[in-house]
């Protein structure tokens, strides 16, 4: 049946965050020009996931599937493929550079050139067992003129890159993918989870002013950090809210689903901002009888964990050399940023202004829109409406499944695909 000119116009995208305490799939409709519009919503507890990688495939297909029915109900349609977030403590990257002199006098650089030198870049930058996820040009350089984002039509008998390099290890990507796919659906692309909430929450000054995106997690800590408006530093932390919500039900003797409870309903970032007087009330894990508790000694509690989270933060920074670039200041997203007082404390910690971000760009439910806790989300939408092409294909893993394709992102313009295996370059 010939597809409508509504369907033709309009592009469905599916961004599946799969976390450690939550999956969230969110459907949206794409229309020419348009913000992608969020037309349904599915999410279900995450089980089968330790520090953002999987670690029981039974259990981890059953959480995507539950939010995928729920996502496709809401949205009244069966999606066919999904962009789906990536993180875990086995992420690392890398920045690279590379040159090419160019032969031919006169010649105009063409994407195979560009796409030439990108490849370059990655040379001995692979270890084995690993792959790359993403390869973001940071600059070109022509005849040692720096700065240039897009070199294409330009001419110069050298042109060099500077890149980002994101990898990851290919078992950890084999069996996400694998639990996307037996779930029911295919995997269109697969990003770094704090480069998508960067889509959804930075403001184009604060790429290019220097700004560190902060994405708190349930098992890990994303770090993204932009300068001049190009990505320079990633780093996956294991550290997540988690380990805040095990610190409150240890130390207030309740179960872990109370502490969950407790620490969003009651959680300060900071002693400082507690009532010394107010009390909560918790139910005892041992003896189940209510007892009392000054919020004051919850917050100590959550304080202590999160300035330890800041301090590990900052340590990162300053070993990267990235501290002086941040005029941008702190961009904090994840459940954990919904902390009061968070942003002070950030402040504290890493001596730069500390804000919660937003999603932006995207029109939806005012739940998941304005809510920090679906940057990630949203942000995979934002990449695939940005990124990814119109045609369908599936990005297969290890394990019984085909090689890995590296995809290799052009951050300014179009994408770029190469399979390193084979070094063969093909269009997307």
């Amino acid at each position: 049946m010939a597809e409508s000119l509504f369907e033709a116009q309009n592009r469905i995208i599916v961004g599946l965050d799969v976390g450690t305490t939550k999956v969230c799939a969110l459907v949206a409709r794409k229309g020419p020009g348009q913000p992608p519009e969020i037309i349904g919503v599915g999410q279900s507890p995450s089980r089968g996931l330790r520090k953002g990688v999987v670690v029981d495939i039974a259990k981890t297909v059953a959480s995507i599937r539950g939010a995928l029915e729920e996502a496709a109900q809401s949205a009244g349609l069966v999606p066919e493929h999904a962009v789906v977030g990536i993180a875990g403590d086995h992420v690392m990257s890398t920045n690279s550079s590379a040159g090419l002199t160019v032969r031919k006098s006169g010649r105009v650089i063409d994407p195979n050139l560009r796409d030439r030198v990108i490849h370059k870049s990655l040379n001995a930058q692979v270890p084995r067992g690993y792959r790359v996820i993403h390869a973001i040009p940071r600059e070109f350089i022509l005849d040692g003129v720096d700065g240039v984002l897009e070199p294409l039509g330009m001419s110069a008998k050298l042109i060099e890159v500077k890149t980002h390099i994101v990898l990851g290890a290919i078992p950890s990507i084999a069996n996400l993918v694998k639990c996307v796919q037996l779930a029911g659906i295919g995997v269109s692309d697969i990003v770094l989870e704090p480069i998508a909430s960067a889509e959804a929450v930075l403001t184009p000054d604060e790429r290019e002013l220097g700004t560190a995106l902060i994405d708190i997690g349930g098992g890990t800590t994303d770090l993204a950090v932009f300068n001049e408006g190009n990505i320079c530093h990633t780093k996956v932390l294991p550290f997540g809210g988690n380990h805040v919500t095990r610190d409150v039900a240890v130390g207030l003797r309740v179960s872990l689903e109370e502490a969950e409870a407790i620490k969003l309903k009651n959680g300060l970032a900071s002693r400082r901002l507690a009532d010394p007087t107010a009390v909560i009330k918790v139910k005892d894990i041992y003896s189940h009888r209510a007892r009392s508790v000054l919020t004051a000694n919850l917050a100590d509690i959550i304080g202590a964990r999160m300035e330890e989270m800041f301090a590990m933060v900052k340590r990162e920074l300053d070993a990267a050399g990235m501290t002086k670039l941040l005029a941008g200041g702190i961009v904090l997203t994840g459940g954990a940023s919904q902390l009061k007082g968070i942003e002070k404390l950030a402040h504290e910690s890493l001596g730069v202004p500390a804000r919660v971000g937003r999603p932006t760009n995207i029109v939806g439910p005012a739940a998941i829109v304005k809510n920090g806790v679906y940057a990630t989300g949203v942000g995979l939408l934002l990449y695939s409406a940005a990124h990814t092409d119109d045609e369908k294909h599936d990005v297969a893993g290890d394990g019984g499944l085909a090689d890995i394709t590296a995809r290799i992102k052009n951050w300014f313009t179009q994408d770029i695909s190469f399979t390193l295996l084979s070094g063969k370059n093909t269009k997307p």
